[in-house]
């Protein structure tokens, strides 16, 4: 399959029990039609999206519903990839000449200016303020399946009162910026993932907690589809001038 843009579709539902399925590695023997159905129920969007990229022949499959409704964008090779090792070695060489350069000319530097204030006490005018800045307050979250206890990946959560959005990252783990006129506050933070129910829970922020929140979601009940899957291709929009 080409990298391109897709959703899937089953045109003509089966109707046969999964629970008598004949259960297999990646999914269940129906003895029907003598065919494995896939389970993509559980699998992520890319793993959908890999899985038709590399698939020969028809698919039957068993998805949420959910899954048949959205679009997916297959990854591809960057063709213009470059060797990452020979990039560190070119930075590090030159880091090291910058290096050099910057201490050969510091010998060359002029002397700090030095006044005394009325108590007689030298200051140094040249001298940098090196007082530390408080660092930004933070809420670190983890989403979890609450039947499974796995950590869900691509959720998100977000403040009460603010409209922005904070995304989990590739573990799972989501950190929140808390703005300073918020930060000696009681705040609702609510939390979101595809095909789970939406959750809120109250944190004090008064209170330091280093460790991560672990927030559990349940699923939410959704349709099971299952058949042959059909693939439609979305084709980009031109761009053209009126």
């Amino acid at each position: 399959m080409k990298a391109k843009t897709f959703n899937l579709k089953i045109s003509n539902p089966c109707t046969e029990n999964w629970e008598e399925m004949t259960p297999m590695q990646n999914g269940r023997l129906c003895s029907n039609c003598s065919k494995v159905v896939v389970d993509f129920s559980n699998m992520s969007a890319t793993g959908i999206a890999d899985y038709f990229k590399n698939a020969n022949g028809k698919v039957c499959g068993q998805f949420k519903q959910s899954q048949l409704e959205v679009n997916y964008i297959p990854a591809y090779k960057n063709i213009f990839s470059f060797n990452s090792n020979f990039l560190r070695l070119s930075l590090a060489g030159i880091l090291t000449f910058s290096g050099v350069k910057g201490f050969s000319q510091s010998g060359n530097a002029k002397a700090p200016i030095t006044v005394k204030d009325n108590a007689g006490r030298k200051k140094n005018l040249s001298q940098k303020n090196n007082a530390k800045t408080n660092p930004k307050l933070s809420v670190q979250l983890i989403l979890t399946d609450k039947k499974t206890g796995k950590t869900i990946l691509g959720g998100g959560a977000r403040l009460d009162g603010t409209a922005k959005n904070f995304t989990a990252d590739k573990t799972g783990a989501i950190k929140i910026e808390i703005p300073d006129s918020l930060k000696d506050k009681t705040l609702n933070i609510y939390f979101h993932a595809s095909g789970y129910a939406s959750a809120y829970t109250t944190v004090d922020l008064k209170k330091e907690n280093s460790s991560p929140l672990i927030i559990s979601l349940e699923m939410k009940e959704e349709i099971m589809v299952k058949g042959d899957v059909g693939i439609d291709f979305i084709e980009p929009k031109k761009c053209g001038n009126k």
